[in-house]
């Protein structure tokens, strides 16, 4: 997924007033980075998809960013061509990546944890989500545009995390599947449709193809 404008990330100000610059960079296959999309792939055969989407992946991208970093930094004294990186999800394991490949161009990485920061603001959260898992350990729930809402897959909603505003999004949407369970004992029609519109891929395929499958085990 590219990158806002500067100004809709909460941290933009803090971190320039500390003295840093910044660069925002739309990785492969996203933004205005020659964006994947399905009719961009569309002339190509699996076989043929499968391979040009091995160039999207993180070590693609860290190559990328050292690049950069070098043409940036070239007419940089030596002790200064370190650079500091910042990511969270997909962007951390990237962070992670870049750290196995090439230490010596970072001077420091920052990793966002995003699952305390939501707790801390919304603590009364725990008890809802503990009640919406056990709801769905119980219960079969139909998603309106096909599927089921399983536990595994109500946990997703922590992808969200990655977007400037999206925890305030969440906490809305965890406020409205309690007060389902309080009023009526099951999710409403457009509750579950809320919940699908934080989890789609339609206008972002190469998250689902590439991004999210980091987290597979094997």
């Amino acid at each position: 997924m590219g990158c806002k404008a500067p100004q809709n990330y909460g941290w933009t100000e803090r971190l320039l007033d500390r003295g840093y610059q910044i660069l925002f960079l739309d990785q492969r296959g996203t933004g205005m980075s020659s964006t994947v999309t399905a009719r961009s792939l569309s002339p190509f055969t699996p076989e043929e998809q499968a391979d040009y989407l091995r160039h999207f992946r993180a070590d693609s991208i860290v190559e990328d960013c050292e690049a950069i970093r070098k043409v940036l930094t070239a007419d940089y004294p030596d002790e200064k061509k370190q650079w500091s990186i910042l990511g969270q999800s997909f962007g951390g394991f990237c962070c992670i990546s870049y750290l196995s490949a090439h230490p010596e161009g970072l001077k420091e990485v920052k990793v966002a944890e995003r699952n305390r920061s939501y707790y801390a603001k919304y603590p009364e959260d725990v008890q809802r989500v503990k009640n919406i898992v056990h709801h769905l350990h119980t219960e079969h729930v139909d998603l309106p545009s096909g599927g089921t809402l399983s536990v595994a897959r109500f946990r997703q909603l922590g992808i969200n995390f990655g977007f400037h505003g999206a925890i305030d999004a969440v906490h809305d949407l965890i406020l409205r599947m309690a007060s389902d369970l309080d009023y009526f004992a099951y999710f409403t029609q457009p509750t579950l449709a809320e919940y699908e519109s934080l989890q789609s891929f339609d206008s972002v395929p190469l998250y689902a193809l590439i991004h999210e499958l980091i987290y597979l085990q094997g």
